[in-house]
């Protein structure tokens, strides 16, 4: 599977992880068997962050909110009188289903324990994570919601609340959900990471600064926090600031091919290519299919005029995705610039959409 986003499969000496994945870390539901553990619950930008449960080889059991690989509240039954064992049955029939990506029957078994248990806040949630994952954003508000209102001091709730307000673009409001998450729990580092990110969408540099900068401060040793960081600073055209940030996310993920690119990225408007191309090919070698990078690749060998090299890293790229629209424009200028026939890719940039393309195959190819 891709572990970089969506779903993957990702083994280690230290056992196996199935489950979702965000710019290369693993970020949202997933289940991890190890040789001491078994955690099968929520993740957040790499770490156990959420509601889970942790079964240990010696048989105890953690079931609850974990926190930054912490567990820090337990999660159980309230009223005595429900069947809790059949609830149970329910609930991880429900997290199996989920697992094999088969979310509506997820749904139903969640669905199913919460008519057991109304007060089962990881049942809320989880259901709510399948409903987001099927699109169905007002269920899944409903349940972060619902879980809000059985414990209001959860931050994860409020934080999860604001992935779907930040998924439907309705910012205003997953800024309020991630501030309410900070103010339940001052050191929740994603939560400001996801802020952060928003106040980015929405220009306010400023804010999206202080926000990355505290999630650094709260834990140094996060990758992501630092690329986040980075791209603000190249939004600001600080390119110094901005390639110490990218650098400081290499340092602490060696294999972060994100940081990679958009480093090399910055060396190529500062014109430092053989540094832009160093960056655009350690991104390719760790991850082969990297068609942004093979694509910016060939740009900075079109610059240096290695035209060769150039429709090379074009022909990659497109037969990793046949419809690279950009790949498709940038090779038909290579070849314009090398005296090759350049009009089919022209064509097919501006069947793609590319309107400049349009432009040059009708004023040159016809």
């Amino acid at each position: 599977g891709d572990c970089q986003n969506g779903y993957g499969v990702f083994i280690s000496e230290e056992g196996t992880y199935k489950g979702d994945w965000k710019d290369g870390r693993v970020h949202g539901k997933g289940i991890f068997e190890g040789n001491e553990y078994t955690y099968d619950g929520a993740y957040g930008n790499g770490k156990k962050h959420g509601q889970g449960k942790m079964t240990y080889t010696n048989g105890t059991i953690e079931e609850g909110l974990f926190e930054n690989n912490k567990f820090v509240k337990a999660q159980g039954f309230n009223n005595a009188n429900i069947d809790a064992t059949k609830a149970e049955d329910y609930y991880n029939k429900a997290n199996d289903y989920e697992d094999k990506g088969e979310y509506q029957l997820a749904i139903d078994n969640y669905t199913k324990c919460l008519r057991i248990d109304p007060d089962y806040v990881t049942a809320y949630l989880f259901r709510g994570y399948s409903y987001s994952l099927i699109g169905n954003y007002n269920g899944a508000i409903a349940d972060f919601t619902r879980a809000i209102r059985i414990d209001p001091d959860d931050a994860y709730s409020y934080y999860a609340r604001g992935n779907v307000y930040d998924d439907l673009e309705n910012y205003e409001d997953a800024i309020a959900d991630y501030t309410r998450a900070i103010r339940a729990d001052p050191d929740y580092a994603v939560a400001y990471v996801f802020r952060g990110n928003v106040y980015d969408d929405l220009e306010l540099y400023e804010e999206a600064l202080a926000d990355f900068t505290r999630a650094i401060t709260i834990d140094p040793d996060d990758a992501y926090s630092y690329y986040s960081r980075g791209d603000v600073y190249y939004d600001l055209e600080n390119y110094d600031d901005a390639i110490a940030d990218y650098t400081r996310a290499i340092t602490t993920d060696p294999e972060y091919k994100y940081a990679y690119l958009s480093r090399g990225d910055v060396y190529d408007d500062l014109e430092l290519y053989e540094e832009a191309l160093a960056d655009f090919t350690k991104a390719v070698r760790i991850d082969p299919d990297y068609t942004v990078a093979y694509n910016n690749r060939g740009i900075v060998f079109g610059k240096k005029e290695n035209y060769n090299e150039a429709i090379a890293d074009f022909n990659r790229a497109i037969r990793i995705y046949p419809d690279y629209t950009n790949a498709y424009a940038n090779r038909g200028f290579a070849k314009k610039l090398a005296g090759l026939s350049y009009c089919s890719d022209y064509k097919k940039a501006c069947d793609l959409g590319e309107e400049w393309c349009c432009e040059s195959y009708n004023e040159d190819c016809k």
